[in-house]
């Protein structure tokens, strides 16, 4: 069977380097926010060029601080992709505010600044960009048009690290980004960690004291969250780091043999927003017949999943609450992402394409 995604195969070599670290965290007993936190903190910084990172326990938290460190008004409005993971949406619930769904282009599906344009009131407080699948949006029309609509852009980057537009890392290309080291993401670690990424120093403070309930040495500042970063964490993801261009690569790599090789009619790819490196977090395509699809590759021993398939404004937390989303439906029913880790070797991806382009 070849797999969506072969985190064994990808993770051997950083285990490996994992366990011969672990004497050093045997014999200092600090388990959270250690030294090692802090190195990564460091690297990921130097990396993608902000200021500031904040490690903390999730990317779902990171987004929920990051939001809270704006200090927006309770019941403001926060734009954000109707095609997105529900995570997204969390965050903003999360802070008392209001989750406006804005379709995406069909194309990149990512959302772009015409669609955003459309839903701005009073009452509108932030965008939520999302670099969906790996894929920068177009930043510079959203950053334009923030800044003369007062308004705030955050960036979840939790599928794009290491994804570049015009040369700037995806998390450095607003007021703040946050990012998930979910074990499948492309800078994926051994359970749940993030990181949020600021060039603005009140919102760097913010985040600092609020991850770890609201301050330190038992005098609390704020009201925060527990959301620690392990060092276990920090040390494996530290290794990775440093290889995160190659798996990047691999990536891309595989990303361009189904791009140049599949020739079925009923395949539609998607498109990258000018002047970005997509990192290809999944390699998605579209099928009128997917799920005839998604079978046919099973039965031939190829996994294959769907982001995501069932959208928002669908889901029962939301009890109808937001009319139809014709974009994010349309996604939805036709979506497959192929196996494009950066395990999958060219002899698998060419098998893939064999039978994509096999099917009638």
């Amino acid at each position: 069977m070849i797999r969506w995604e072969k985190l064994n195969d990808v993770n051997k070599k950083y285990f490996q380097m994992f366990y011969s670290n672990l004497k050093e965290l045997e014999d200092t007993g600090l388990y959270t926010m250690g030294k090692n936190v802090e190195q990564f903190e460091n690297e990921v910084k130097e990396y993608i060029g902000t200021k500031y990172a904040v490690a903390c326990g999730n990317g779902l938290d990171g987004l929920t601080l990051a939001i809270k460190s704006l200090d927006i008004p309770k019941g403001s409005e926060v734009i954000v992709p109707s095609n997105t993971f529900y995570a997204s949406v969390l965050a903003i619930l999360r802070n008392g505010l209001v989750p406006v769904l804005c379709e995406p282009n069909i194309n990149t599906y990512n959302i772009e600044i015409e669609n955003i344009k459309k839903l701005v009131t009073p009452k509108t407080k932030a965008i939520m960009v999302v670099h969906l699948y790996g894929n920068v949006c177009d930043m510079d029309s959203i950053n334009q048009f923030a800044k003369e609509n007062n308004l705030y852009v955050i960036e979840d980057c939790a599928q794009s690290f290491g994804a570049t537009y015009k040369g700037r890392m995806s998390g450095n290309l607003s007021d703040v980004g946050v990012f998930s080291f979910f074990p499948t993401k492309n800078l994926g670690g051994i359970g749940d960690a993030g990181m949020i990424v600021t060039n603005n120093e009140k919102i760097y403070e913010y985040t600092k004291l609020a991850r770890s309930y609201g301050g330190a040495n038992y005098n609390y500042e704020i009201e925060g969250i527990n959301s620690r970063m392990d060092e276990l964490h920090a040390i494996f993801l530290k290794e990775k780091l440093k290889d995160i261009e190659k798996i990047n690569e691999v990536k891309i790599r595989n990303a361009n043999l189904y791009l140049k090789n599949i020739k079925n009619e009923n395949i539609i790819f998607s498109e990258d927003t000018p002047d970005s490196k997509n990192v290809y977090y999944i390699f998605p395509i579209r099928c009128k017949r997917r799920d005839e699809l998604k079978k046919y590759l099973y039965d031939n021993g190829v996994e294959a999943l769907i982001h995501y398939p069932i959208p928002l404004h669908k889901m029962p937390v939301f009890k109808d609450k937001y009319g139809v989303c014709e974009v994010a439906e349309e996604i939805s029913a036709t979506e497959l992402s192929l196996p494009c880790s950066a395990a999958h070797t060219e002899e698998e991806i060419l098998r893939v394409i064999e039978l994509i382009n096999d099917f009638k």
